[in-house]
């Protein structure tokens, strides 16, 4: 069984709906469980818009074992986003 692919999509429904086309065409595919992280929008309507168009390519998306999608919430990615306290060692 192959590995697992994972794929990060925020707010570019055009390039997330061709990746997953070009995913969904490789050998193998079929066989192969798909792990999606998304990113919720920031606090502009166009991102929002944007971000929506990403997960419902991402809801659209065949070809695989598997498709699991994890949605993040807009608060929880602008906390992470702007943590001073976590410094990355």
């Amino acid at each position: 069984m192959p590995a697992p692919i994972v794929l990060f999509a925020y707010n570019r429904p055009e390039h997330t709906a061709r990746a997953l086309r070009s995913l969904a065409a490789a050998d193998m595919a079929e066989s192969t469980d798909l792990i999606i992280f998304c990113d919720g929008p920031k606090e502009t309507p166009d991102d929002a818009e944007r971000v929506a168009k990403v997960r419902a390519a991402c809801r659209a998306a065949t070809g695989f074992r598997s498709v699991r999608i994890q949605n993040d919430a807009p608060e929880r990615v602008e906390a992470a986003s702007h943590d001073a306290s976590s410094p990355l060692d």
